[in-house]
């Protein structure tokens, strides 16, 4: 018998996985932590430059700068486009199916130099300093006053004697990141339609080997062959009790409209295409649903026409 604890796990997992193999689900999380932080930094900037104008009894905390917020939120941006890259290069590097954690990342999985060259960018000695430093805002520098570990307070060598704490702020790291941001940003971009490329082949590789396994066991004593308005559907010979429900679909080849359930769960359509219905729990529901697959017949392949042994 089916654990279901174990079958929910198995269904978060596969579902961050889902998420998680999509380099532009990365991309679009990055850019809305950096455009975040770069209208924070302006409140910043100005905040410093209004720094000698305050009126004495006004509350510090509404005026004072805040870069480490700024610093936080640029770390986290710079994060997500270096695990993004990652995705796209070499996914099974990164990717696990764990429910512990999804991510093959070493330490806890924040920003490093290491990271970062990990795809290919080489850093200056600058450059690793300051995501030495972004790496502290973002474990702690930008939410906590002090850091879990005590011995994180001690500040790191430098080639900046001004920038030896672990959560330092300079104006000039703020061009530095920009320039940062923008080789990451542009290697994204040049290597995402090589992924997408590889992706649709595996994808398409995927659903020959799907669709040639669904038609083996549909067209097995369990179920029989219907042909209605040119849509040929199969059917179970012992129906089975269902509270699912019904799944309509249109094809998108053919514009032919059909529906399918529990007891009829397929139906290949004149131009050759078999959708496919599987029963499955929804956890974000907390009932079971209907998930469906299309299965676009291959152009070389001729199309499985209705013959008179389905009927």
């Amino acid at each position: 018998m089916a654990n279901p604890d174990h079958e929910e796990e198995s269904y978060w997992v596969q579902n961050a996985l889902d998420e998680a193999r999509q380099p532009q689900n990365w991309r679009w999380q990055a850019c809305l932590l950096k455009r975040s932080a770069d209208r924070l930094l302006r409140l910043v900037m100005e905040d410093f430059a209004s720094l000698g104008k305050r009126d004495p009894s006004e509350d510090p905390t509404n005026t004072w700068p805040d870069p480490n917020t700024y610093m936080m939120l640029v770390g986290l941006a710079l994060e997500n486009l270096a695990k993004g890259i990652r995705v796209a290069q070499s996914p099974g590097d990164v990717l696990q199916e764990d429910p512990k954690g999804i991510l093959r990342l070493s330490g806890d999985g924040h920003i490093t130099p290491a990271m970062v060259e990990q795809t290919g960018v080489r850093l200056s000695p600058e450059e690793r300093e300051l995501l030495e430093r972004l790496r502290a805002f973002v474990r702690w520098g930008g939410r906590y006053p002090v850091p879990k570990r005590p011995k994180d307070l001690k500040p790191a060598p430098t080639s900046n004697p001004m920038l030896r704490g672990p959560i330092a702020f300079s104006s000039d790291d703020v061009p530095a990141i920009d320039a940062l941001w923008t080789r990451l940003l542009d290697l994204l971009d040049h290597i995402w339609p090589q992924w997408v490329g590889e992706e649709k082949a595996k994808l398409a590789s995927e659903k020959r080997t799907r669709r040639e396994e669904t038609l083996a066991a549909l067209r097995s004593s369990d179920f029989e062959c219907l042909i209605d308005g040119g849509i040929r559907y199969f059917q179970r010979r012992s129906a089975v009790v269902s509270e699912i429900g019904t799944y309509a679909f249109a094809c998108l080849s053919c514009g032919k409209c059909a529906t399918l359930n529990e007891n009829r769960p397929a139906a290949i359509c004149a131009c050759g295409t078999l959708h496919h219905v599987t029963p499955y729990f929804d956890w974000n529901l907390g009932r079971r649903a209907l998930r469906s697959e299309s299965y676009p017949i291959e152009q070389h392949h001729p199309v499985d026409a209705p013959s008179s042994e389905d009927t």
